[in-house]
């Protein structure tokens, strides 16, 4: 009898924590299940109870991510994500996100008034020395990822099993995230979720998070589709806020940050010569993208890429002396996208678009806001019997500094290009040489060669007369 009176306690004690899940989920499955016809499947199959819904409205994505013990919260983590082009330096940044609470168990939050707050990273921080696991996502591109250390469930009090939901954002008002300094541009994600909290009854009289459905409303970047359930767990970048980092060393004519200069050696080298170039400026990845090689995941409504036009980049010619040339019209400069003024000296070039130009000894193309990670490319045409050489400074395709410079060289009136080179966050610069060999003086004058090679010739004729003379009057003396 007592051993019956025991059993049945038992069995009341299982029935009343089915009761409290059930109540619980009743209106909302946290299994993971993409959409409703799922779950009309699992009812069907007897997997669900009759009546039960989707997780959330959401119309597919990975489903909601379920506890693999039970009694042990669902670990859920928020993901940053700090991209940039290849070479640049990584500012310090402390990234903060916020948890807004929207409703339990279909409750407006403000009404119920039981909402705890979760456990928000108070920021996830970014430093030269301190970045998280590098990346690139395209040749160059490089991004930088960390995840929040702590699950945002940890330490948090559920006040009764249910169903929380909150909005996850990044807050890119706060002050202290990023204090950007000249030239410097940060574009933030503009990334929220609809986080679905399940909280189950532990059986020992606890709770726990039996469960996550976290939903896209405002996509991040092109990989994800609103409406659709991501993966919150530490390592799937589910729960991702993707930020955009900029820098270009705003330059002057004294500092410049991109430059090509002429310098023309050897005793009869001409030095009024003009050598002709042709050169191409492409903008970062991340700036404009005409190729479309930045992966889906980086593409982000903030917007990244910036633009969706070619920008254009300021340079001028200066003189030996240092100063701007205001009428370039020697120097020959012309290309698709390519704007001169003849009275300032400016000269405009369009991202991607080859452009030409010549330079005497002494004078030095001058670039003032190439963007950190713009890609630039120099050739010197061919000028006969001049031997061209060249030293670059800039990154490589790596985002490695070239110091010594890069020395190049070619065969006497070959052209001579340098290569793709990124711009650095220090000196980037083609210095251009070209050498006329010396000619050794004979003591002749060239203006004087055709009258001395008749002289030659006139003795040579004279030489031949004699000769002849000379063999006749021999052999009319042997026969005698």
């Amino acid at each position: 009898m007592k051993k019956t009176k025991l059993v049945v306690a038992i069995m009341l004690t299982f029935a009343l924590c089915l009761a409290s899940i059930s109540s619980a989920f009743a209106a909302q499955s946290p299994n993971g299940y993409n959409n409703q016809s799922d779950v009309d499947t699992a009812i069907t199959n007897g997997d669900l109870p009759a009546g039960s819904t989707a997780a959330v409205e959401a119309s597919g994505g990975v489903g909601a991510i379920e506890s693999d013990t039970p009694g042990e919260s669902v670990i859920a983590v928020i993901t940053k994500v700090l991209q940039m082009p290849v070479g640049t330096t990584i500012p310090t940044a402390s990234f903060k996100f916020t948890a807004t609470a929207v409703s339990v168990d279909g409750v407006d939050a403000a009404t119920a008034g039981n909402m705890p707050a979760l456990n928000m990273p108070a920021s996830i921080d970014y430093s030269p020395a301190s970045h998280g696991t590098a990346a690139t996502a395209d040749a160059n591109t490089a991004t930088y990822t960390q995840e929040s250390e702590d699950s945002i469930f940890d330490g948090v009090t559920f006040p009764h099993a249910g169903i929380y939901v909150y909005d996850i954002t990044e807050d890119a008002t706060n002050s202290t995230t990023f204090v950007a300094g000249s030239g410097q541009e940060m574009v933030y994600s503009p990334a929220s979720y609809k986080l679905y909290v399940f909280v189950a009854n532990d059986g020992i009289g606890g709770l726990y998070v039996r469960a996550v459905s976290d939903v896209v409303t405002t996509v991040d970047n092109s990989d994800q589709t609103a409406d659709f359930k991501v993966d919150p767990t530490p390592g799937e970048q589910g729960m991702v806020f993707t930020n955009t980092y900029m820098h270009t060393h705003l330059g002057s004519i004294t500092n410049p940050n991109l430059a090509v200069s002429k310098k023309v050696t050897g005793s009869y080298a001409d030095m009024t010569l003009y050598f002709p170039y042709t050169m191409t400026v492409k903008a970062p990845d991340v700036s404009y993208d005409p190729d479309g090689d930045l992966p889906p995941s980086s593409v982000t409504a903030s917007p990244v890429p910036f633009t969706a036009t070619a920008p254009t980049y300021k340079a001028y010619i200066l003189n030996a002396a240092g100063e701007i040339i205001l009428d370039p019209t020697p120097n020959s400069v012309t290309g698709t996208g390519v704007t001169v003024s003849t009275t300032t000296g400016l000269i405009t070039v369009t991202s991607g678009e080859e452009f030409t130009y010549s330079l005497q000894h002494g004078q030095k193309l001058v670039f003032i806001d190439t963007p950190v990670g713009a890609t630039f490319d120099v050739k010197e045409l061919g000028t006969p019997s001049y031997v061209p050489a060249v030293d670059v400074l800039g990154n490589d395709a790596a985002g490695t500094y070239t110091s010594p410079a890069d020395h190049h060289t070619a065969a006497a009136g070959v052209a001579l290009d340098t290569g793709a080179y990124l711009v650095s966050e220090s000196v980037n610069k083609a210095d251009y040489t070209n050498n006329l060999p010396d000619i050794t003086p004979t003591g002749l004058l060239i203006n004087n060669l055709p009258y001395i090679g008749l002289i030659v010739l006139a003795v040579g004729a004279v030489v031949v007369y004699v000769v002849t003379k000379s063999r006749k009057r021999n052999r009319i003396t042997t026969k005698a």
